[in-house]
C-alpha cells in the first residue's frame, strides 16, 4: 500500500507538468497496473479499457510492446493515442486522446519520472566480502649454482658493410597546381543554428548602390520599413516577462528533449547539442523584451535563412512554435491569477510567434520552388 502512494504522487506530479495527458497509469513487467490516476475527464474504467487494448498481462507481458531504441513506444489504439515509456521492468502508460482525437503536441516530458523509476529499481550496493586473511610466506626458492657466462663475438671490431649503391630514381614533372578543395558544411551548423552575424566591414561599409546589393541602405540613410507588431500586443507580453522569465530555461530544456525523442527531429542535433540549446534560451527570451523593430525582424529572417542551409524543412520549424504556444499556456495559466488576462497574454504572445514564423518562412521562397520543380 505504501509503495503504491508513491507512486501514486509520482504520477500525480506527471500529469500536473503535462496537461495533454488525460490518464496516466504504471505497470509492471507483466503488465500488472501499479497504479493508476484518472482525471476529471477520464475515470479509472477507461483506463483499464486501453490496458486491455494495449497488451495481454502475463509474464513477461511488457515484450509484447514494440518499444524503440529511446524507450519509447507511440501507438493509435481503437481508444484513442497513447504513449508509453519503459524503464527496466516497468512502463508509465499516458493516455493522450480518446477515439477519434488528434494526437496532441508536444508529447508528454517523462524524464523526471523515468529517473525516479529507474532509481527505485538499481538493486543495493552489495557489502564488501570479508578480507581473504594473509597466506603464509612460502620457502624461499633454492639458488641454482652459477653458470659460465656466456662469451659473444666482438662484432665492434668488425667493419661495417657498406650498403648497395641504389640507382637513381627518375625524376618526374610536377604536378600542376590544384584548386583549392571547397570545405564540407560545419555539421555543428544543425537546427536551430547560430544566427549569422554581419561582418563589421560590411555593416561598417554597406555595398555601393550599383552592386548586386543595391537594396542595402547606406550609412547615412534611415532603416527601410518593415512589419510592425502591434503595440497593444507588445505591452501585454512586457508586462508578461518578469512573471515567466524563471519558467523559460525549463521550457527549452523540454523542447531539446522532445527533439531526441523524435528521430526525425533528433538527427538536426548531432553533437551541437550544448551550442544549440544556450542559442535557443537566448532567442526565447528575447521574445519578452518588448523590442520588435527592425533588428528583431532581421534576426528572424537570418534563423530562417541558417534553417534552409542546415536543410531543416519547414515543416520542422512549424512544429517548434507548436510546442512553444503549448508550453506557453501551460505557463502562464500557473502563474497568472487572471484568468481573462492571462488569455489576452496568451494570445498576443501567439500572434508573436506567427509574426516570427512569417519573418523565417520568407527564407524558404527558393526551397518550396525547387520542390514545387521536381514534382512537375
Amino acid at each position: 500500500m505504501k509503495h503504491e502512494e508513491e507512486f501514486k504522487t509520482a504520477l500525480h506530479a506527471l500529469v500536473e507538468d503535462n496537461r495533454q495527458i488525460l490518464a496516466v497509469a504504471l505497470l509492471d513487467a507483466d503488465g500488472a497496473c501499479l497504479a493508476d490516476l484518472g482525471t476529471p475527464n477520464m475515470d479509472r474504467a477507461e483506463i483499464a479499457g486501453y490496458l486491455a487494448a494495449l497488451l495481454q498481462p502475463g509474464p513477461g507481458a511488457l515484450s509484447q510492446l514494440r518499444i524503440n531504441r529511446q524507450g519509447f513506444m507511440l501507438s493509435n489504439l481503437p481508444g484513442g493515442h497513447v504513449l508509453v515509456r519503459q524503464v527496466e521492468q516497468m512502463a508509465v502508460l499516458c493516455i493522450l486522446s480518446r477515439a477519434g482525437g488528434k494526437l496532441p503536441l508536444p508529447l508528454p516530458d517523462t524524464t523526471a519520472l523515468a529517473a525516479w523509476l529507474e532509481q527505485r529499481q538499481s538493486p543495493p550496493a552489495a557489502p564488501a566480502p570479508p578480507a581473504a586473511p594473509a597466506p603464509e610466506a612460502a620457502p624461499a626458492p633454492v639458488s641454482a649454482p652459477p653458470s659460465t657466462p656466456l662469451i659473444l663475438p666482438d662484432f665492434a671490431s668488425r667493419p661495417p658493410i657498406a650498403a648497395p649503391a641504389l640507382a637513381s630514381a627518375p625524376v618526374l614533372p610536377e604536378a600542376p597546381p590544384q584548386p583549392p578543395l571547397v570545405p564540407a558544411p560545419d555539421a555543428s551548423a544543425l537546427w536551430p543554428p547560430p544566427v549569422p552575424e554581419l561582418p563589421a566591414s560590411e555593416a561598417e561599409n554597406p555595398a555601393p548602390a550599383t552592386s548586386p546589393a543595391d537594396s542595402a541602405p547606406m550609412a547615412d540613410d534611415p532603416p527601410p520599413p518593415g512589419p510592425v507588431f502591434p503595440p497593444e500586443d507588445t505591452a501585454r507580453i512586457r508586462a508578461l516577462a518578469p512573471r515567466i522569465a524563471a519558467h523559460l530555461p525549463a521550457i527549452t530544456t523540454r523542447f531539446y528533449a522532445v527533439i531526441k525523442a523524435q528521430p526525425q527531429m533528433a538527427r538536426f542535433i548531432g553533437d551541437a547539442e550544448m551550442r544549440l540549446h544556450q542559442t535557443h534560451k537566448v532567442w526565447v527570451e528575447s521574445l519578452f523584451t518588448g523590442d520588435y523593430g527592425p533588428a528583431f525582424c532581421a534576426r528572424q529572417r537570418a534563423i530562417g535563412l541558417a534553417h534552409d542551409h542546415a536543410g531543416v524543412p519547414p515543416l520542422l520549424a512549424a512544429a517548434s512554435m507548436v510546442f512553444l504556444s503549448k508550453s506557453f499556456a501551460n505557463t502562464i495559466r500557473d502563474c497568472t491569477d487572471d484568468a481573462p488576462e492571462a488569455a489576452a497574454a496568451l494570445a498576443a504572445l501567439n500572434r508573436l510567434l506567427l509574426f516570427c514564423q512569417s519573418l523565417m518562412d520568407d527564407r524558404y521562397t527558393h526551397l518550396i520552388a525547387r520542390l514545387e520543380g521536381a514534382a512537375e
